[in-house]
């Protein structure tokens, strides 16, 4: 819910989950459907090992913060491996 202060507090409660192959799943808790005027996304995902996604192309630019485990995220360009 907005403040008076135009803070806007998401729940990942709130989101619905995407079902991911493998058992994987994401939530997108911030994006233009849930912050009105945001220019940006921020997700929350589950990546079991093993899980590999096709190519997405997005509008808005995407936030990952890695908590924990190691992979490879791959753009049109590289292959950028993470930890």
């Amino acid at each position: 819910s907005a403040t008076d202060f135009g803070v806007t507090v998401v729940s990942l409660d709130q989101v619905n989950e995407i079902p991911l192959p493998n058992e994987s799943w994401s939530k997108m808790a911030l994006t233009g459907d849930s912050v009105s005027g945001i220019v940006s996304s921020l997700g929350y995902s589950v990546f079991k090992p093993g899980t590999e996604l096709a190519m997405v192309s997005h509008e808005v630019e995407e936030v990952a913060f890695v908590v924990a485990g190691t992979g490879e995220l791959r753009t049109e360009h590289e292959a950028v491996p993470f930890k």
